[in-house]
C-alpha cells in the first residue's frame, strides 16, 4: 500500500478524526463529557450494525450485551481497577452469554420473529437484574466503580477520559472494519441481500449468522463497559429494550449498511439530545419528527445524504460518476 492510499484509508481519516473532534464538540457548545458519550453511543450503533446491516437480523435485544458489559466492567474495577482489561472482560461476558443465546435464537427465527425473541429475552435479563440486588444493586443500580489510573494518566480527568474511549472507539470500530471487508464479512453481506441463495454456493448461513451475532454482542459489551466508567453508575435499565431501541434509530439515521454511518448517527441524534433536553419537555416529539422526516425524504440516512451531496458536487465539476459496481461476491471456498 502507498503511502497516499495509506493516508487516505477511511480508519486513518477515523482516526484523525477522533483526534480533533473533541475540539470540535467544544466549539458547539457541548463538553469532552459529553464528546465521551457520543463515542460510546458509536460503538454501540456499530456493534448493532455488524448484525442488522451486514446481516439482515433485527435485534432489540442488544441492549442486554450492553448492559452485560456495563456490570461486568464495573464489576470488575473493584477488584482490578485497570480499565482495558475491564473492558476486555466486558466484551468476553457479553460475548459468552450471547453464544448459547445465538445457538438458540439464530436456529429458530428469523425477520420479525427473531427482533421479537431478542426483546423478550432482554427483558428476561432486565427483570433478572432487577432482582439480584447483591450483584447488581437491583434498582438502585451499580456503583462505586473505578476508574484509576492507566500508568501514569488520570483517568478521573475528562480530556484524559475522552482520548481513552477514543482509542477504544478506533480499535472496536477497525474491528468492526476488518471482520466486514474480510471474506467473512462478504459472506455476511450475501446473507442480507440473499438468504435463499447462499446455501447453494456452500455456506451454512445459520453458522454464520450466530458468528455475527456474537460477535456484533461483543462490541456492544464494549461500549457498555465504556459508559459504564463514563457515568461511574450502572443501572438496570441499560439492559431494557429502550436502550437498544434507540441504537436503531440512530444506525437507521445514520445509514443502515453504511460503515461508518452509525457512528455519524450516534453523535447527530445525542448531539441533538443534549440540545433539547433543557429547552423543552417535549425533546422525544422532536427527534420523533426528525426520524419520520428522515425515513420519508432520506430513506440512505446521513450516508445517503452525503453520497448525494457527493454525486452533485460530482456533476457541477464535469466529473463522471463512477461505474456502479456490484457488491463483491464471496469466496468460492466453504468454510461451513
Amino acid at each position: 500500500m502507498t503511502l497516499r492510499r495509506l493516508v487516505r484509508h477511511p480508519l486513518v481519516l477515523f482516526g484523525v478524526a477522533l483526534y480533533v473532534f473533541p475540539y470540535l464538540v467544544v466549539a458547539a457548545g457541548k463538553s469532552t463529557f459529553n464528546a465521551s458519550e457520543f463515542l460510546v453511543w458509536a460503538i454501540f450503533a456499530t456493534g448493532l450494525n455488524l448484525l442488522w446491516g451486514h446481516t439482515g437480523d433485527l435485534s432489540f435485544g442488544h441492549g442486554m450485551f450492553f448492559g452485560w458489559g456495563a456490570y461486568t466492567a464495573g464489576l470488575a474495577s473493584r477488584h482490578v481497577a485497570f480499565v482495558p482489561l475491564d473492558l476486555v472482560a466486558a466484551a468476553v461476558v457479553a460475548m459468552a452469554v450471547a453464544y448459547p443465546l445465538a445457538k438458540i435464537i439464530v436456529r429458530r427465527a428469523t425477520g420479525i420473529y427473531f427482533a421479537m425473541i431478542t426483546l423478550a429475552v432482554g427483558e428476561m435479563f432486565f427483570f433478572i437484574a432487577i432482582r439480584l440486588t447483591s450483584i447488581t444493586g437491583g434498582e438502585n443500580g451499580l456503583g462505586d466503580i473505578r476508574l484509576g489510573k492507566l500508568l501514569w494518566v488520570d483517568l478521573t480527568s475528562r480530556v484524559n477520559f475522552y482520548y481513552l474511549s477514543a482509542w477504544v472507539a478506533f480499535i472496536a470500530i477497525a474491528c468492526a472494519w476488518f471482520i466486514t471487508h474480510s471474506p467473512y464479512g462478504r459472506v455476511c453481506r450475501a446473507i442480507q441481500q440473499n438468504r435463499a441463495r447462499v446455501p447453494f454456493l456452500g455456506f451454512d448461513t445459520v453458522r454464520y449468522r450466530e458468528r455475527a451475532f456474537v460477535l456484533s454482542a461483543g462490541i456492544c459489551g464494549i461500549a457498555g463497559g465504556l459508559a459504564a466508567f463514563l457515568f461511574r453508575h450502572v443501572g438496570a435499565d441499560t439492559l431494557r429494550w429502550t436502550n437498544t431501541g434507540e441504537a436503531v434509530l440512530i444506525t437507521m439515521l445514520g445509514g443502515l449498511q453504511s460503515f461508518f454511518g452509525p457512528a455519524a448517527g450516534a453523535v447527530a441524534v445525542k448531539f441533538l439530545e443534549s440540545t433539547l433536553i433543557p429547552k423543552t419537555k417535549y425533546w422525544p416529539a422532536v427527534i420523533g419528527a426528525v426520524f419520520a422526516a428522515f425515513v420519508l425524504l432520506a430513506p440512505g440516512g446521513l450516508a445517503g445524504l452525503a453520497e448525494r451531496g457527493r454525486a452533485l458536487l460530482r456533476r457541477r465539476a464535469g466529473t463522471p460518476a463512477p461505474p456502479a459496481s456490484a457488491p463483491p461476491a464471496p469466496v468460492l471456498e466453504s468454510t461451513a
